[in-house]
């Protein structure tokens, strides 16, 4: 489902330009690159540069399931792939496992994996139109993992 989902938002250039994260052939170093490209540009024109940079602490646990399959829909992603998706992030339950212990199990109500091959696609998809909401502005997004 990752790659068909991933070549889907590739072939139809679906994702952000400046989108550096969990993404084939990007990486840090590029976004780095283009970073300090675009910083260079502005001070050989006599541009102001500032920067902002927003660190969203387990962004990952934030992504509303409601909110993404309304995205990947606006995206062209309907019928029966849309409803693998949704079967995909519905009814989850976590648990805590310690000292061989278990707790009782919870549902998980929003959030995607990050255990998984498709988690990130799915959280890249969830912030891809961030940069929308600031005008007059450059963004760069390079998600790390840890």
């Amino acid at each position: 489902m990752h790659s068909r989902l991933y070549s889907f938002f590739t072939k139809y250039d679906l994702i952000f330009s400046r989108q550096f994260g969990f993404r084939h052939k990007y990486s840090t170093g590029h976004a780095l690159l283009s970073l300090i490209e675009l910083i260079k540009h502005h001070i050989e024109n006599d541009k102001i540069v500032s920067g902002i940079f927003i660190d969203l602490e387990k962004a990952f646990d934030t992504v509303n399931h409601k909110i993404l399959l309304s995205k990947l829909e606006h995206y062209g992603i309907r019928g029966l792939p849309l409803k693998w998706l949704n079967s995909y992030l519905d009814n989850r339950k976590q648990y805590v496992f310690l000292s061989g212990e278990s707790s009782s199990t919870q549902p998980v109500s929003c959030g995607v994996p990050q255990a998984s091959t498709l988690g990130p696609l799915l959280f890249l998809i969830y912030i891809d139109d961030f940069h929308k909401a600031f005008s007059e502005t450059v963004v760069h997004k390079k998600c790390w993992s840890y």
